[in-house]
């Protein structure tokens, strides 16, 4: 009878995941991985040919989390605001994954919030009240709108403010009121 598997494709996954955003690129090794497997590296390489492949299972792993914050149910009609506001209560639900994915700054932190540009900007596009704006006006709005949330979030984990989601949706209302009347570009309502 062949030994029974003690260290799984989705236990590597979750270590490499784990090793790279509390530990950065300079922690994704094999060695490393294993380490906090309590394992040799053998089933590292039993299950993936590489460490390129294990690195590509490990962005697919953040991209399901990116999906999942989409999925996230909110209560606005503003695919903007929404957005916001699905990384908001993503960011109560999950403190610890929120800061170590998008409290950083490196590559893995840029790809991250490549990433979820291109999530929020098609849902922007899909949008009937969005659609007439510029691709820069959009970016600007998706840029900034981001920068409050992700600044509200951070206080609020560290205990710094307590901001009800309603005060940031008005903020983030008048936020993107603003700035479409510094561009003078004309929404659909």
């Amino acid at each position: 009878m062949p030994r029974k598997k003690m260290v799984t494709r989705s236990d590597i996954i979750e270590a490499g995941f784990m090793q790279l955003i509390t530990k950065g690129p300079k922690g994704f090794s094999s060695r490393k991985i294993a380490d906090k497997l309590n394992c040799s590296t053998q089933p590292i390489y039993l299950e993936f040919k590489n460490m390129d492949e294990l690195h590509a299972a490990v962005l697919g792993h953040f991209e399901k989390i990116i999906k999942r914050i989409d999925e996230i149910a909110v209560d606005h009609t503003d695919p903007l605001i929404a957005a916001n506001l699905k990384f908001l209560n993503f960011a109560k639900d999950e403190g610890k994954i929120f800061q170590a994915l998008f409290l950083r700054e490196d590559k893995i932190g840029e790809d991250l919030k490549r990433f979820c540009r291109k999530i929020v900007l098609s849902h922007i596009d899909d949008s009937q009240k969005y659609r007439e704006i510029s691709g820069e006006v959009k970016e600007t709005l998706f840029s900034s709108t981001l920068l409050l949330t992700m600044g509200v979030a951070t206080m609020r984990l560290n205990g710094s403010i307590n901001l009800e989601n309603a005060k940031v949706v008005s903020l983030l209302e008048a936020m993107v009121e603003n700035r479409l009347s510094e561009s003078g570009e004309k929404v659909l309502l």
